[in-house]
């Protein structure tokens, strides 16, 4: 089989395309991956108003406890002390648990 790149033409045996292309998509690879570092130097954030901040961790924290707590249930309550147990947050919700379901009835 005869293949043709620009104007130089190889000979390639029948069934083996594979083994030729093998080579040269691994250093096609390995030159992308060289050159990445220099890619990466050159590039400039993006201005602020385009990222969005995410909530820092005590507001995660508050909007997951007033979510549970939402939903009414022992079982949710119970749900946000396993996950924050040193949270103070956490206290809070053994006490709403104690004013629920009774002091002797409350996880520590």
């Amino acid at each position: 089989m005869l293949k043709s790149k620009g104007c130089v033409s190889t000979q390639v045996p029948e069934g083996r395309e594979n083994a030729i292309m093998l080579p040269t998509i691994i250093l096609t690879v390995v030159a992308a991956l060289c050159s990445a570092p220099a890619n990466l130097t050159n590039a400039k954030p993006l201005p602020e108003a385009v990222m969005q901040k995410g909530p820092n961790a005590g507001e995660a924290i508050a909007a997951e406890y007033a979510r549970l707590k939402a939903k009414g249930t022992r079982e949710a309550l119970e749900l946000f002390i396993e996950r924050h147990p040193g949270d103070p947050l956490a206290e809070k919700a053994r006490q709403e648990i104690e004013r629920l379901y009774g002091k002797d009835r409350a996880p520590r």
